[in-house]
């Protein structure tokens, strides 16, 4: 991970004609999770896979940076894995920075909160980077479950 730099972002709901941003930032992403591991994104067009990304999770936001809203450096999601549900992301590299993820989760948690009601979530240790086999270390996030009051 990079030294911690504060960059406020801004979470916006995922559109289908953004479906090919989408799906290359997929491919060369670092990966928080595992809502991709069985997606295999070779064999799909980029509507396909982003229609399966939308059908898989509850709910699917692009991370973009306040200053630059129509730049997409990233996406999150809500996805559910044995009875629990979970956050996700996938996020270009030169972005990869503790304080985006924290804003992120917490955006992401309220909106859980506010549109299903959802208040446990947990964070995946699951860390890859889709571009290569380079590895990153694993963000320090101060619990694997947040509780949104």
């Amino acid at each position: 991970m990079k030294n911690e730099k504060k960059i406020p972002i801004l979470l916006k709901r995922m559109s289908g004609k953004e479906s090919d941003q989408i799906y290359l930032l997929s491919q060369k992403a670092i990966v928080l999770g595992d809502f991709l591991q069985d997606l295999q994104l070779n064999e799909e067009k980029p509507l396909a896979f982003v229609q399966r990304l939308l059908w898989l999770s509850k709910g699917f936001y692009t991370i973009r940076l306040q200053h630059e809203p129509d730049e997409i450096i990233g996406y999150s999601l809500l996805y559910k894995k044995n009875k629990s549900y979970y956050l996700g992301f996938c996020i270009l590299p030169d972005y990869y920075y503790l304080a985006v993820i924290e804003q992120a989760g917490e955006q992401l948690s309220r909106l859980a909160k506010f549109c299903a009601g959802i208040t446990d979530i947990k964070a995946s240790n699951n860390i890859y980077y889709a571009g290569n086999e380079a590895r990153y270390k694993p963000l320090l996030i101060n619990s694997t479950t947040h509780q949104v009051a």
